[in-house]
C-alpha cells in the first residue's frame, strides 16, 4: 500500500511511464521501488542487468523511451564526471520526471540535473526501517537544490533535541518520525534490544540529524553517530 501511494505521490508513476530504478534488486530501494512501487501501480518497467556507464545508461533511456528515472546520487555524481558532451550524443527527450535516494544528493548535481536534461532531480528520504518514502520533492512543489522535500501525506516527522523537545526552524537536530505507516518495520533479526531502542516518548529515532526550514522543507545534515568534532563544533561528514 505505501509504496504504491508514494509511487504516486513522489515517483509521479503513471500507467503509461516507462520507469527505470537503477537500484540493485537485492537492496531495499530494487525491491520496494524496482519491484512492487510500479507493479501495483501498473507501470511497465525497465530491468537493466548490465554494469554502470554514462553511455550504456543514456543508451537505455533512449533506446527504451525511458520516462521516470528513479536513481542515487552516487550515480548522478558519476554521470557528472562523465561529462556533458556525452548526453549529448543520445535522444533523451522521453524523460519527464527524475528522482534520486540513497544518500544526500548535493545542490550541484540538482543544478546538473536541470542543466542537461531539462528538469532537476527529486531528491527524497526513507530508510530501510520505514520500508517506503518518507519525505520527497514532490513533481508539484519547488526543488529546493540539496532539501529533502516535505513529507509524505499522512506521515509525520519533526527534528528534535535530546529531551525530544521540537527544536527551533533551522536548527539542527535529531530526525524523528511519528510510528504508524503500513511499511514500517517490525523489528531487527534477532536484536529486540536494539528495535527497542529506536523508540522513544511515541517517535521512531531514525538516527539522522537534520533541520526544517519555516516552510517546512527538510535537509539532511548527517548520521547522528557519525560526525566530526572541529574547533568544538559538530559537523556532518555532508557539510564538508
Amino acid at each position: 500500500v505505501q509504496q504504491m501511494a508514494t509511487g504516486r505521490w513522489a515517483l509521479d508513476l503513471h500507467d503509461d511511464d516507462i520507469y527505470w530504478c537503477t537500484a540493485d534488486p537485492g537492496w531495499v530501494t530494487g525491491t520496494s521501488y524496482g519491484m512492487l512501487a510500479p507493479w501495483t501501480n501498473g507501470v511497465t518497467q525497465l530491468i537493466y542487468e548490465g554494469g554502470f556507464g554514462a553511455s550504456r545508461w543514456y543508451e537505455q533511456i533512449q533506446k527504451h523511451k525511458v520516462t521516470v528515472w528513479y536513481t542515487a546520487p552516487t550515480a548522478i555524481r558519476m554521470l557528472m564526471k562523465a561529462g556533458e558532451k556525452v548526453p549529448e550524443r543520445f535522444n533523451l527527450s522521453s524523460l519527464r520526471y527524475m528522482c534520486s535516494v540513497g544518500e544526500p544528493l548535493n545542490p550541484e548535481a540538482v543544478v546538473w540535473g536541470d542543466d542537461v536534461f531539462g528538469m532537476p532531480f527529486h531528491d527524497n528520504w526513507w530508510q530501510t526501517e520505514t520500508g517506503a518514502i518518507m519525505c520527497a520533492n514532490y513533481p508539484s512543489m519547488e526543488v529546493r537544490p540539496g532539501s529533502m522535500g516535505r513529507p509524505i501525506p499522512g506521515v509525520q516527522l519533526a527534528i528534535v533535541d535530546e529531551d525530544f523537545n521540537e527544536v527551533p526552524d533551522g536548527e539542527d537536530g535529531s530526525l524523528v518520525v511519528k510510528p504508524g505507516w503500513p511499511s514500517m518495520f517490525h523489528g531487527y533479526w534477532n536484536n529486540a534490544e536494539m528495535y527497542n531502542s529506536r523508540f522513544r516518548k511515541g517517535w521512531y529515532i531514525t538516527g539522522d540529524t537534520a533541520r526544517k526550514d519555516s516552510d517546512g522543507y527538510f535537509w539532511f545534515v548527517g548520521r547522528a553517530d557519525d560526525v566530526i568534532n572541529t574547533a568544538g563544533h559538530l559537523v556532518g561528514p555532508f557539510e564538508v
